[in-house]
């Protein structure tokens, strides 16, 4: 039995007036995120003025006696800076030298309309009450039925939101305050996201090893020491692209209404690169059927998001149950899906399908399955080893040979040297494989060389990995050609 966070999430209600009340408290907290941000950026960018926590905690203090902030708890702002500072750490992080993960662009401010969580972290002993559901269910018949078994009455009351009524089940720890709390409101449906540092009871894994190769295709392939391979492709989303179609049409034409009508018009801003964009805005209040197609909007791409996550916890906990060692190869998402668009002087060429294509990557969401995938394994004491993606899809499997040549098509790989056969991205997963164990091996023999005070021969690049101490792995011989 191992210790895991893990985040029980629950359906809410609250009354109308309440729903109002957390939409202006999302934007409340936007504003102050905005604004963080920009006082980070300004104090960065001179030497008179040095960006320090402690003086945001002062401003933070003082900023909790005016209004609105004064009417919120304390711990929902500071929460707001912890998020800006965590946005920072990822930031700086990425930039150093030996750090292995995805790449973090540097925070800016965003639309404060998008923001559709508030969380707090340590929350007091009155945030969450339990009651025991023995009241009687009161039908519109005037009927009444024994209590309900489906579990307890749980409020949560937070200085500055309004109450958040669920229904508890048997998940839920009695006598206990959760770590953190984490409200969603998004598309008119209320989330809380409860969590929780509980036992959790890991099976032994099935396989010694496995390489995992992202890909388009097939969203990902599975090769693991006993040969066997596996392609995980994403759930088909045929359905939500044509009612989001459907809507964005229904919607255009409601703003093409609006703007003959005089309801609406343009304003232009510039964005970041210094381009003017138009925005559609609103001289009064929208049209009644033009906010309803837009929730009809929001829920279409909250269920999307949500078969997603699904799809991808199920996938991450899948493998770290399975496997021991899992290769998992490093690819540089941002690289991948830079736009062709080039400059004035020098434009690209094939910008729309280079947009198909960035499109279609974005789509199989590899970020998010190595984050999902990288904690799980830290939960189960398994290893994590993030391997450099060069050469790996043109690279034998069998002999070593690093020929172009040999990636037919893609989905066939054929060594020009030994000939050698497989589907292209099951070779570049055993790859992926044969090189995480050596990180491996190179790794333990750097952190022995330490101890015993022996200098390390050669530079090791699997800096970070999480090693397990259930089992020895070993790397596997050098690939030799034939002659």
């Amino acid at each position: 039995m191992r210790k895991a966070v893990v985040t029980l999430q629950y359906r809410a209600h609250t009354s109308p007036a309440g729903y109002r009340w957390l939409e202006q408290a999302l934007l409340d907290a936007a504003h102050l995120y905005n604004a963080i941000i920009t006082q980070r950026n300004s104090a960065s960018s001179t030497h008179k003025h040095r960006y320090s926590r402690r003086h945001t905690g002062q401003d933070l203090t003082e900023l909790h006696q005016h209004k609105p902030y004064s009417a919120y708890a304390h711990r929902v702002l500071t929460d707001v800076e912890r998020q800006v500072n965590d946005a920072f750490d990822s930031y700086y992080d990425s930039r150093k030298d030996d750090y292995s993960g995805p790449i973090r662009g540097r925070p800016t401010t965003k639309d404060p309309y998008r923001k559709r969580t508030i969380s707090i972290n340590e929350p007091s002993t009155n945030h969450l009450a339990l009651k025991p559901n023995t009241a009687p269910q009161m039908h519109l018949w005037n009927t009444t039925e024994a209590p309900s078994q489906s579990g307890d009455r749980a409020l949560i009351h937070i200085k500055g939101l309004p109450d958040l009524k669920l229904r508890a089940d048997a998940r839920l720890p009695r006598n206990r305050q959760p770590q953190s709390i984490e409200i969603t409101l998004d598309a008119g449906q209320l989330k809380v996201g409860l969590a929780y540092e509980l036992e959790k009871e890991w099976p032994e894994p099935q396989c010694d090893s496995a390489g995992i190769d992202p890909g388009k295709a097939n969203t990902l392939t599975v090769k693991d020491s006993n040969g066997q391979t596996y392609h995980y492709k994403r759930p088909d989303e045929s359905e939500f692209d044509k009612k989001k179609k459907k809507l964005q049409r229904r919607m255009q034409r409601q703003r093409d209404a609006a703007l003959a009508d005089g309801r609406a018009r343009w304003t232009s801003h510039r964005n970041k690169e210094g381009q003017i964009r138009k925005r559609f805005r609103w001289n009064g209040t929208p049209y009644r059927s033009y906010l309803k197609t837009l929730r009809q909007l929001r829920a279409v791409e909250r269920r999307r998001s949500s078969q997603r996550n699904d799809w991808s916890h199920g996938i991450s906990a899948l493998l770290v149950k399975r496997y021991r060692a899992i290769c998992w190869e490093n690819t540089k998402i941002r690289n991948m899906t830079r736009s062709a668009k080039g400059t004035v002087e020098e434009p690209g060429r094939n910008v729309a399908q280079k947009r198909g294509l960035n499109r279609g990557i974005l789509a199989q969401n590899w970020g998010q399955l190595r984050q999902f995938t990288e904690y799980k394994a830290t939960w189960a004491d398994r290893t994590f080893v993030p391997v450099p993606a060069k050469n790996t899809s043109i690279t034998c499997a069998v002999c070593g040979v690093v020929d172009k040549r040999s990636r037919r098509t893609q989905a066939r790989f054929q060594c020009v040297t030994c000939g050698h056969a497989d589907h292209a991205d099951a070779n570049a997963a055993e790859n992926i494989r044969l090189q995480g164990l050596k990180l491996l091996v190179r790794e333990d023999e750097c952190l022995a060389s330490s101890e015993t005070g022996v200098p390390c021969a050669g530079k090791t690049t699997g800096r970070g990995l999480r090693t397990t101490t259930s089992q020895t792995l070993t790397a596997p011989a050098e690939p030799r050609s034939e002659p």
